[in-house]
């Protein structure tokens, strides 16, 4: 059975990393990441809830939709 999405939502953030995230990137307190928070709704209830966070040197962000996205995007 497929689920249709109405709505999406990207938020990136700048952030000082934690302790946790500088051990998991092996990265220093003193490396600026990027935080990417996605969400998908579908029928008004978020479905789908992701956080990334990059190290802000290693990445380059964008996006790819389409003008229709609510009518063709289904999971």
């Amino acid at each position: 059975m497929s689920t249709l999405l109405e709505e999406a939502e990207h938020i990136i953030e700048a952030v000082i990393p934690d302790n946790e995230t500088q051990r998991l990137l092996e990265i220093s307190a003193e490396d600026p990441c990027l935080v990417l928070h996605c969400r998908t709704w579908s029928s008004n209830v978020v479905v789908i809830k992701a956080k990334f966070t990059y190290l802000s040197s290693r990445i380059k962000l964008g996006s790819r939709f389409k003008p229709n996205f609510y009518k063709q995007s289904y999971i």
